[in-house]
């Protein structure tokens, strides 16, 4: 889906742990718009890298971020710190707003142009809402 970038308030739906090309492990999570307007409840998504996934690929898996991964960085700033990098209770998202910053990605992963019919939208950062 296309939004204008810019920043949103977004509600945390959940994440899932996945494992890209069988290799690279991944948490995705779910998110949902609140502003108001045309695109409220458009749903997004918003993925990291993770250092290993704690049992298999799964809707609300475990897993282990590094301290210095945009997961574990995101998180400190939005809730606060964790003693550990395998235990991060991304439930504390589903009470808060947050902003996110959202990007319009028109290259793709050769950095050749992609038509505008090919263009979509992804969350690039994720903050506290600042009401």
């Amino acid at each position: 889906m296309l939004l204008p970038p810019g920043a949103y308030l977004l509600r945390f739906e959940g994440w899932a742990t996945r494992k890209h090309l069988g290799r690279t492990a991944k948490v995705v999570l779910r998110l949902q718009v609140c502003d108001q307007g045309p695109y409220m409840g458009q749903a997004m998504q918003r993925w990291y890298n993770v250092k290993r996934l704690i049992g298999p690929p799964r809707k609300s898996g475990g897993f282990a971020a590094g301290w210095s991964s945009d997961l574990y960085r995101e998180f400190v700033s939005i809730v606060g710190e964790t003693e550990r990098r395998d235990r991060i209770p991304l439930t504390k998202y589903s009470k808060l707003l947050l902003r996110g910053e959202l990007e319009t990605v028109t290259t793709d992963r050769n950095q050749r142009p992609l038509h505008p019919g090919l263009h979509y939208s992804v969350v690039r950062r994720l903050g506290p809402a600042e009401l």
